[in-house]
């Protein structure tokens, strides 16, 4: 019925019909209350629907808007979720190794985390599924979040017995270690759970595996499948076979607790629940798991790994590592640092001084000692030895302990000297008391022995180590020219401007010194840098650094090398370091002692190899009485390098090419001695043996000078080459004369070469520019005034070369003559 339209009920006539009017329009109707029964009732059945249908509506709204909040919700949460594709780059954090020359490893340098990365294809099949087994047994058929899993984890909680892995997936424990925090949250659940499917859709399995393998916390502080089996097993994953794998695989539910260092029993227990799983899901067989069982395993000493081997040389590669590139990077980039460390060197060197020095400590009272050694030609230290143990004191004395050289800096300043051409080897000085102003007062130069020679040559002055003439020297040559060979032979440490430098006051590191010394025995040439390192490999393999072709590079004259050597080596041969002596090899060094006592020192060196020696105490108090660098040092010098030297073939130090010096001698003539310089003579029956220094003469003009020549005292018996300029001539005690008589100045021109002492009256030898065509000789007496020795001029003309007729014989033996009647002539006045 319409919902508008109502009617009234009407009177009606006994037994007649039900009559009603509809109230809006007036009709009648009869009959209704049936129709209007079924109305009421359709309505409330209809009303009833409607509700229904409302609250559907409702529902259906609710839910549409729960889906889409949750949507929202989900879609928002993943939005600050890491981004997965990082894995693609992952770098975790990898342990750094060092290895010696033989890739023998050294050291393992790890910051929170040990780890050292390997390939999947690298790890044994068993060692993987040893892992699956215990850890994710359906890892193959999941999406990352394995429901049956967290069923079977739950029956696990109630059935103990039952041990089949865990609720979390391997992908999820990746997915927790490599983004999340370990906060037991159910955000993270949830979190987790999504990254793990991400990761499952984005990555393959094998993928996941190599990763979470390489990611995986082992204990004892051992990230990473390698790490964990050179903690557990002190070798590579690489070689693990089926018991050893099993027994890892049983750990990483709870690493430090099954730990087979901490209870061995209950780790055996985890290996057997690991191959029981392993046989229940096919991967081996039960005759294979039984016998895995039985084997013994051998544990590695977890100490023992983290013992860093040959300290003092590792640690020093350590400290320059760090400077270059950062502890950081050092600690966490996987590097590959491979040193050009010699172990059997090492070895005895660092036996060596800790053997030797407790013995010297109660002869000499030596308290330290340390020892340097590397290849001169290659730049490569072999050996570091910083002290007489690293477990008492890391300080590192060969590469930290700045101390005074002693006269082992000597041979710096008289490089410089023949670099200058100022004197040779064969060039004399007076060994006397020598004094100078030094502030306000007088500092008196003195010899380690209350003696003095008197004139000595140069290389006598080195050998017996005098220091009188090495001051006198420096004076000569000029500090400023001496500290800046040092700058070029690569010493950085500090040398002040003084006079004193020559006795070796001035403070260098052991290492400094060998380095310098180093360009001794290559003829002048150095290395871009002494290194401890050849070569570094990043994660990669790729070479990031690599000092296996350093080029020597000539920073010094070979010729004034040359005079230096052969000083040295008479330092070996009859000097003060005959103690150093190797019966087979050329040998060359120089002894170093501070007056007080406080250090001592042998620098030697071979053409193969350079070693420095250094003895004292770290409060700078004295050693006993005579504790020189040839008594105590020398010894222990020599015994190392018989052992560092072993099967290695001896050789001479480089020479200078032939048109840089050449040497001839002469029997008959053998009062002319000396080395040309700058000139090449052909050696000849006649060979005569001179000096051309290359000392420029005030005299003579500066573009007729060519070199300036020595003539050995035995000519002129008091005669040296000195400067004529009185002002830089601290010999002369009367400044108001001319110039001592033991001063020669010698200038050659083009045309002649001349001596000249300061009187007018002269000797003649006139010769060719080839020694052996001698065409005449004169000789002019002179008159000796007292009490000064008669000085003379010899001027030495040179002529064209002519052709060698019969008369050369006789002529030289004229000269011969004459010579010796100058030689008497001085004697007799």
């Amino acid at each position: 019925m319409p919902r508008n339209q109502s009617f009234e009920k009407l009177n009606k006539p006994k037994n007649s019909k039900e009559i009603y009017r509809d109230i809006n329009n007036g009709v009648i109707k009869e009959n209704l209350s049936k129709s209007l029964k079924r109305t009421k009732k359709n309505g409330f059945l209809n009303t009833f629907s409607k509700l229904l249908f409302k609250l559907f509506l409702i529902l259906l709204i609710l839910t549409i808007s729960l889906i889409a909040g949750a949507t929202f919700a989900v879609w928002s949460f993943s939005q600050k979720l890491p981004d997965i594709s990082k894995i693609e780059s992952y770098a975790p954090s990898e342990t750094s190794e060092i290895y010696d020359v033989n890739g023998r490893l050294l050291a393992k340098l790890h910051d929170e985390e040990n780890r050292t990365l390997v390939p999947l294809k690298e790890i044994p099949v068993n060692v993987q599924h040893a892992v699956i087994a215990m850890e994710d047994e359906r890892f193959y058929h999941h999406i990352g979040v394995d429901p049956k899993g967290m069923l079977r984890a739950a029956g696990s909680f109630f059935d103990k017995k039952l041990i089949k892995g865990g609720a979390s997936t391997i992908t999820q424990q990746l997915a927790r270690n490599l983004f999340l925090t370990p906060e037991v949250k159910i955000t993270r659940k949830i979190a987790e759970w999504m990254l793990a499917i991400k990761i499952e859709n984005r990555f393959p399995k094998s993928k996941i595996l190599e990763l979470y393998l390489n990611q995986v916390y082992w204990g004892h502080n051992a990230y990473g499948v390698e790490a964990a089996s050179r903690n557990f097993f002190g070798k590579s994953v690489r070689d693990l076979d089926l018991a050893e794998a099993s027994l890892m695989g049983g750990l990483l539910s709870s690493p430090e607790y099954y730990s087979p260092h901490r209870d061995f029993k209950l780790a055996k227990w985890r290996q057997s629940l690991t191959l029981q799983n392993m046989v229940r899901l096919g991967f081996i067989n039960r005759k294979d798991a039984d016998k895995a069982k039985k084997e013994e395993i051998k544990l590695y000493n977890v100490k023992k790994s983290y013992k860093i081997l040959n300290p003092y040389f590792t640690s020093y590669v350590i400290s320059l590592l760090t400077e270059k590139y950062g502890d950081s990077f050092l600690r966490k980039g996987g590097l590959k640092i491979y040193t050009t460390m010699d172990p059997k060197a090492q070895a005895y060197a660092e036996k060596l001084i800790s053997t030797e020095v407790p013995k010297l400590r109660k002869s000499n009272n030596v308290g330290q000692g340390a020892l340097i050694s590397l290849d001169p030609s290659t730049g490569f230290i072999k050996t570091i030895v910083g002290g007489t143990s690293y477990e008492s004191s890391q300080f590192n004395r060969a590469t930290q302990a700045k101390r005074q050289p002693g006269s082992s800096f000597k041979p710096f300043l008289y490089a410089t000297a023949f670099k200058e051409g100022i004197m040779t080897p064969d060039s004399v000085e007076v060994d006397s008391p020598i004094s100078f102003p030094d502030m306000g007062g007088t500092w008196t130069v003195h010899n380690y022995e209350p003696e003095y020679r008197g004139t000595v040559t140069i290389r006598d002055a080195m050998k017996h180590s005098i220091n009188t003439i090495a001051v006198k020297t420096i004076d000569k040559v000029g500090v400023d020219k001496v500290i800046e060979t040092c700058k070029i032979f690569g010493i950085e440490s500090y040398i002040p401007p003084n006079l004193s430098i020559a006795l070796g006051t001035a403070e260098l590191t052991p290492i400094e010194l060998a380095s310098a010394y180093g360009v001794f025995a290559t003829g002048g040439k150095k290395v871009r840098q002494v290194t401890p390192i050849l070569k570094i490999k990043n994660r990669n393999g790729e070479i990031i650094e690599d000092n296996s072709n350093q080029e020597l590079e000539q920073v010094f004259p070979h010729r004034a090398i040359d005079m230096l050597n052969d000083c040295t080596e008479a330092v070996i041969k009859s000097g003060t370091g005959t103690a150093a002596k190797l019966p087979g090899r050329i040998v060359a060094g120089k002894t170093g002692t501070t007056s007080d006592h406080k250090d001592a020192w042998f620098a030697g060196y071979t053409p193969q190899l350079v070693t420095v020696v250094w003895m004292g105490n770290d409060n700078s108090s004295k050693m006993f009485h005579g504790s020189t660098g040839g008594l105590v040092c020398a010894p222990l010098w020599k015994r190392y390098m018989e052992v560092a030297l072993k099967g290695i073939r001896s050789k001479d130090f480089p020479k200078a090419g032939a048109n840089d010096t050449k040497i001839v001698r002469n029997r008959n003539l053998r009062h002319i001695t000396g080395t040309y310089l700058n000139n090449t003579i052909r050696e000849n029956k006649v060979k005569v043996n001179t000096e051309l220094v290359g000392k420029k003469v005030d005299e003579t003009p500066k573009k007729e000078v060519v070199s300036n020549i020595k003539i050995k005292p035995s000519i002129v018996p008091v005669a040296s080459l000195m400067d004529t300029k009185q002002e830089n001539n601290p010999y002369v005690k009367d400044k108001s004369s001319k110039i001592d008589s033991n001063d020669l100045k010698v200038k050659e021109t083009k045309s002649s070469i001349k001596a000249v002492i300061p009187e007018q009256k002269t000797v003649k030898l006139i010769k060719n520019e080839t020694v052996r065509n001698i065409v005449k000789t004169k000789i002019i007496p002179i008159e000796k005034p007292k009490p000064v020795p008669t000085p003379i001029q010899i001027i030495i003309r040179k002529k064209e070369p002519k052709k060698v007729n019969k008369k050369i014989d006789q002529d030289l033996n004229n000269a011969m003559e004459d010579l010796k009647s100058v030689k008497e002539l001085y004697n007799s006045r």
